[in-house]
This record gives structure tokens, C-alpha cells and sequence, in this order.
């Protein structure tokens, strides 16, 4: 939207300051179409992730459901089976609920614009049109950065839980190991 404030040389064209707020309200609109468009492409990839994690502890659970023996005495489970898998299935579900609590809970988000009434205040109409533009250019970037450092906080725990889930496999090995060496050693029956 080309400003219609004519320069003080009377030529009809818009001033340089005009021409400059013109360039930054543009800049401000596509930055924060940007970060809105990243808040649904992490919103996209949390979703993936956490659909990933059920899925693995829905399989992790069967197989401990498979493992336990309900009549036998717990002296008697299988313990180097049951043992990783039920460690397994605690991992994942911290790592699911972590995502849900931290990345998935419904948090607030600014807006692309302003509203009409806060545009067209009283204060506002009183206002040089140029100053009015200023001021919502610089309420735009406190918007931009709140949405930036939203997206940065949910990209931060998604990366966390990913690295979580690298750990699972270990986890399973490492209990496993344990359970293994106890049986061994004749702390297990």
C-alpha cells in the first residue's frame, strides 16, 4: 500500500519517509507470515512425531503384555524380557507426554494484524497517518517477536524429545544387560 502523504516538494509523489514506512510495513508482513507458516509446519512435525511414539508404545506395551506371564510368580517372570520392555514403555511415555505438555498444549498466538477498533481509535484518527503506521510497525515487530521465540521454544522441545528417542534402543539394551548379568550371577530365578 503506497502512501499518499505527499513530499513537502509538492510534486505529488509520496515523501522518502513514506516510501520507507511503505517498504517495512511489506517486510513486517512477510516476515510474519513466515513465522506463522513455520508455527504450522512445527505444529506438523510435533504431531508426526507424538502420532510415531504412540504407535511405538502401543507396540512396546503388546510385546510387554506378550512377555508377562499374569499366573506365574513374579520370582518366576521372565525378567530379561520383561525387565528393558517395561523400561522401554516408561521412556516412551515420558517422551509422549513431555511432547503433549511442552509442544501440543494450545498457546497463544499473534496475530498477522491489528484490530479495526485499535486502527481507527479516537486517538488514533487524531493522529498524522504516517505516526499511526509507525506505531503499528512497531507493535508488528513485538508481534513477530513473540511468535519467533514460540516457534524457537516448540522447535526446542521437539528436538529434545527426538534426541530421547534416540536413547530408547540403549535403554532396552542397557536394562537388558542388567537383567542378563543379575540371572547370571542367580539374583533372578
Amino acid at each position: 500500500m503506497v502512501s499518499k502523504v505527499k513530499n513537502p516538494s509538492g510534486d505529488g509523489q509520496p515523501s522518502n519517509r513514506a516510501k520507507l514506512i511503505d517498504f517495512a510495513e511489506k517486510k513486517a508482513d512477510e516476515l510474519m507470515k513466515f513465522h506463522l507458516e513455520d508455527m504450522a509446519i512445527l505444529s506438523r512435525e510435533v504431531t508426526a512425531t507424538f502420532t510415531f511414539i504412540i504407535a511405538a508404545l502401543s507396540v512396546a506395551f503388546g510385546y510387554l503384555l506378550n512377555v508377562y506371564e499374569p499366573r506365574a510368580d513374579m520370582r518366576f517372570q521372565r525378567w530379561v524380557w520383561l525387565a528393558p520392555t517395561a523400561a522401554i514403555n516408561l521412556q516412551l511415555l515420558f517422551c509422549a507426554s513431555w511432547l503433549l505438555i511442552k509442544a501440543m498444549g494450545a498457546r497463544r498466538v499473534e496475530p498477522l494484524g491489528n484490530e479495526p477498533k485499535n486502527l481507527l481509535s479516537e486517538e488514533a484518527l487524531k493522529a498524522d497517518a504516517e505516526e499511526v503506521r509507525l506505531s503499528e510497525c512497531r507493535n508488528q515487530q513485538a508481534r513477530i517477536e513473540f511468535n519467533r521465540s514460540r516457534n524457537a521454544f516448540t522447535a526446542a522441545e521437539l528436538n529434545r524429545v527426538r534426541r530421547w528417542l534416540l536413547t530408547v534402543p540403549l535403554t532396552f539394551v542397557v536394562v537388558w544387560a542388567a537383567m542378563a548379568v543379575s540371572k547370571a550371577l542367580g539374583w533372578l530365578a
